[in-house]
């Protein structure tokens, strides 16, 4: 008896010891740090979360600023930093890099210069040169030279635009989030070829972490041998958020990985989507007899992934609406970038990059309307807490809206639409949307990240 007893308890404690390492790595969740300040890492973020979840790790993330990201890492307040470039290593010796490459980091030198044409490092010597401050690469390219940072990217292009700079340095995802908030005002900025960087992205762990990094080395691997599908497009938030996680869903369901990005502006995002990436994640559905040479690598899913309803808003005026000629003899507003609105839309038309601005003109009756795509207008109105506006129904203009594929990818197309469309039967399509107007609210109201 006494014999069985030892041996249960020898067994009970093999398995607590068996489990304080490896077996029991799912039972924790992972608290990652990233920057929220740059677009990059948040899409740094969004991998690190498909090799945890390729993993079966268990993962959470929390928004710090760049330098506090990786301190907060080192010291193991948190258990490590989604992604940097190796030479991190040499000051934060805690550090431990899942050696297999997460993404590459492009950084590139924008200019509105026109006697600028090309990129040379010797460059920096002759011009004036702008960077935001905290980002590590342009800091050490830029080491020795006069040079002036900004808090943030948008402040960085503001820089440029009103030539305080000649140059500025800039990770290629974050200034085309910019670019696409600044739409026409940018629309002289240029992007210099080659590169100004191009290196590796590596996963940081702190080292008391060290036992799951072969499991995190293999999912990487898997999912480098499987691919990443990229998608790109110009929406804003909120539609952005939705159509992003729509199609993650969509790919995800037939075992397959999508990452959407945000571009400098519809065109832009086109032309990506056409030439090197994936596809392009919301159009209508005429785009390619509009713009047929942009689109002639592409195809339709012909499940459609939302709507484009643009509604008309008024300061409590009600009037009926019924086609684009119910707007004369009006000042309407309508945001810069939405083509078909520019084309239809009759004078006098005020028209501004910003919806947030154009809907205070409205409350503050500087114009009469204001045109804009329902969900990113009603989100608006929500996060400013504006009162006494009025939506008039039905909508102004109401089109499908659709994603299109690289003609490379053909034969997933027939798996896409089914799955959009048992997403819609399951009723998580509709849910996408709630949940992210919840949680973009959310962190306007409560700041969470």
């Amino acid at each position: 008896m006494n014999h069985i007893i030892r041996l249960l308890f020898l067994v009970i404690f093999l398995a607590f010891t068996f489990c304080s390492g490896i077996a029991c790595a799912t039972e924790k969740t992972y608290l990652l740090s990233y920057s929220p300040g740059t677009l990059f890492h948040q899409l740094v973020k969004e991998r690190v979360r498909a090799v945890y979840e390729r993993a079966d790790l268990k993962a959470e993330f929390i928004s710090l600023p760049h330098n506090r990201s990786l301190l907060s890492a080192n010291e193991g307040t948190v258990d490590g930093d989604v992604g940097r470039v190796p030479s991190i290593e040499e000051n934060y010796s805690n550090l431990l890099r899942v050696d297999t490459q997460l993404m590459k980091l492009n950084g590139a030198a924008y200019t509105i210069n026109p006697d600028i044409n090309s990129y040379d490092e010797s460059q920096l010597s002759h011009y004036t040169v702008g960077y935001v401050l905290g980002v590590r690469w342009p800091q050490t390219i830029l080491a020795g030279h006069n040079a002036i940072t900004a808090r943030n990217y948008q402040s960085l292009f503001e820089m440029l635009l009103d030539g305080r700079v000649d140059l500025i340095l800039a990770t290629e995802a974050s200034a085309d989030a910019v670019l696409r908030d600044l739409d026409s005002q940018a629309e002289n900025v240029r992007q210099l070829q080659p590169f100004a960087l191009s290196a590796p992205i590596y996963h940081y762990v702190n080292k008391k972490n060290a036992h799951i990094i072969p499991r995190l080395e293999q999912a990487i691997k898997e999912i480098n041998q499987e691919g990443v599908f990229i998608f790109y497009t110009g929406a804003q938030t909120p539609l952005f958020e939705i159509v992003q996680r729509r199609l993650k869903e969509a790919f995800w369901r037939i075992g397959k990985l999508c990452e959407v990005r945000s571009t400098g502006s519809s065109q832009r995002s086109l032309m990506l989507a056409n030439q090197k990436g994936d596809g392009d994640a919301f159009r209508i559905k005429r785009i390619k007899e509009i713009n047929p040479e942009a689109t002639d690598n592409l195809l339709i899913i012909p499940e459609p992934i939302g709507a484009m309803k643009f509604f008309v808003y008024t300061n409590g005026q009600k009037f009926k609406v019924t086609d684009w000629d119910s707007l004369n003899g009006k000042k309407n507003g309508l945001r810069i970038g939405a083509k078909i609105l520019e084309k239809n839309i009759p004078e006098i038309q005020i028209r501004l990059p910003d919806t947030t601005r154009l809907l205070k003109m409205l409350t503050e009756n500087r114009i009469d309307t204001f045109t804009e795509h329902g969900i990113i207008a009603d989100f608006k109105l929500q996060k400013l807490n504006l009162d006494g506006i009025t939506k008039l129904t039905p909508p102004l203009a109401d089109f499908q809206a659709f994603s299109f594929i690289h003609k490379k990818h053909k034969k997933l197309i027939p798996e896409i639409s089914a799955s959009l469309k048992e997403m819609k039967n399951d009723g998580s399509f509709m849910q996408i949307e709630k949940d992210v107007f919840k949680r973009l609210l959310d962190k306007e109201t409560k700041g969470t990240p």
